[in-house]
């Protein structure tokens, strides 16, 4: 990954983690929420997405995996929107986590991100958030929007 750092954005030393953690923290998602289905139509219309194409019973779709990821794990550091977990022996353990919605094929090492949702807590809010809502939201947004991709959505253990 550190080549393609280099090489694309003319990174010469990959940030720490914590690092990381401390630039991306508070920036918005919606300027990425309008690239990444901007980026994928230009995809789709210059034939590059065929190769996802998944064919059963004669219907075409695009195969859309849906993963939720850990991007932030503690025990002490913690904020407002942080997932709070405590555990049987009483000890707290806070995360952030995003799902995911990613095309890919079966035997295929290329994907092709479509979209992102943040699962965090809003202050005070009850129930607590959790992926399979999150899931629920990314997938409205994804069926909302105005792309001519027949697709098969698949959770991962949501």
């Amino acid at each position: 990954m550190g080549f393609y750092l280099e090489w694309v954005f003319r990174v010469a030393a990959i940030p720490a983690d914590t690092q990381m953690r401390e630039l991306l923290a508070g920036v918005p998602l919606e300027p990425l929420r309008r690239v990444l289905p901007q980026t994928c139509e230009q995809r789709r219309r210059v034939g590059w997405t065929v190769r996802f194409v998944t064919a059963v019973a004669g219907e075409k779709y695009y195969p859309s995996v849906l993963d939720g990821s850990e991007y932030f794990h503690s025990t002490q550091l913690h904020c407002p929107p942080c997932l709070p977990q405590r555990q049987a022996n009483g000890e707290s353990h806070y995360s952030h986590l995003v799902v995911s919605a990613t095309v890919t094929r079966a035997g295929s090492q290329g994907i092709l991100p479509l979209e992102v949702e943040e699962v965090c807590n809003s202050e005070g809010q009850e129930p607590q958030d959790y992926e399979l809502t999150a899931a629920k939201r990314l997938v409205k947004r994804l069926r909302a929007e105005p792309r001519q991709l027949a697709m098969c959505i698949v959770g991962d253990d949501l």
